[in-house]
C-alpha cells in the first residue's frame, strides 16, 4: 500500500514539474500563483509529501488543466504498458485473422450482384 501511494505521488510530482517546466516557470513564481512555498513545491515535485486537495485544485487552475491530469500517467508509461483484449475483442480479431487468410488465399466467394 505504502509503495502505491509512493508512485502516486511520484507521478502528480513529475507531472508537476512537466507542466510547470512547460510554462517556463521557477519553483517560486509557482508557489506564489498558488499561495505556496518553494520548499513545499519541490516536494511535491519530488513526490515525498502528500499534496492537499486545496493544492492539487490551486495547481491544476493556474495550469490551466483539470486535477484529474495530475495523477495521469505519462504516454512512455501508457506506452509501454501491454494492451489486454476483452473475449469479445478477442473473437472479433479471431474472426478478422480468417477473413483475412481466407481472402489470401482466395477460398471465399464473391457475393454475386444481383441482375436489375
Amino acid at each position: 500500500m505504502q509503495e502505491h501511494a509512493q508512485a502516486i505521488r511520484k507521478r502528480v510530482g513529475k507531472n508537476v514539474k512537466r507542466l510547470r517546466q512547460a510554462r517556463g516557470w521557477s519553483q517560486a513564481a509557482l508557489a506564489e500563483l498558488v499561495g505556496n512555498n518553494e520548499k513545499h513545491i519541490g516536494q511535491i515535485e519530488r513526490g515525498q509529501v502528500n499534496a492537499g486537495i486545496n493544492t492539487l485544485a490551486a495547481l491544476a487552475y493556474r495550469f490551466g488543466v483539470n486535477v484529474i491530469e495530475l495523477f495521469a500517467e505519462s504516454n512512455d508509461a501508457r506506452r509501454q504498458r501491454p494492451r489486454t483484449l476483452s473475449k469479445e475483442q478477442y473473437s472479433q480479431f479471431e474472426e478478422l485473422v480468417r477473413m483475412a487468410i481466407t481472402l489470401r488465399d482466395g477460398t471465399q466467394r464473391t457475393p454475386r450482384r444481383r441482375s436489375r
